[in-house]
């Protein structure tokens, strides 16, 4: 989610150590261009990057910007249920403020998500049926 891939070592830290070894996390993140923030992505240890991260950089006024993660994700630990559970994995922060006007922006900012997702699932030779998660702060109201 939001991140400040600027901030403190004490903060980075703690997100980017820390949970990896005491949990066994993997960090992946997403910083905006010429920002000290953007997406941080933790993933659990049952979780494996099965390609390299995609970022989708929205171009806006905002700078704002989605990451593409092909994950694996394996079952249970001492379960053996055969290959992982493969899917597509978007983390991003959409544009603020919640003023209607801004709206349209953020629906664009979705629309760019999926036409990169389309763009991926092509690329790297995955079906179109691959699952895709979307997270992360929206921005919006429903």
């Amino acid at each position: 989610q939001e991140y400040w891939h600027s901030g403190p070592e004490a903060y980075r830290g703690l997100f980017e150590e820390d949970l990896a070894r005491a949990c066994g996390y993997t960090a992946v993140g997403c910083p905006r261009p010429g920002r000290g923030d953007g997406c941080l992505t933790l993933l659990g240890p049952r979780a494996a990057l099965l390609g390299p991260p995609e970022t989708v950089h929205f171009g806006d006024f905002g700078d704002r910007v989605a990451q593409i993660l092909h994950i694996g994700l394996a079952g249970p630990e001492g379960e053996d249920g055969g290959p992982p559970l493969e899917l597509l994995l978007v983390n991003t922060h959409l544009s603020f403020p919640h003023a209607p006007p801004f709206s349209s922006v953020r629906l664009d900012e979705v629309r760019r998500i999926v036409a990169a997702l389309d763009r991926v699932r092509a690329e790297r030779g995955l079906a179109h049926a691959l699952p895709a998660v979307l997270c992360g702060d929206f921005n919006g109201s429903p």
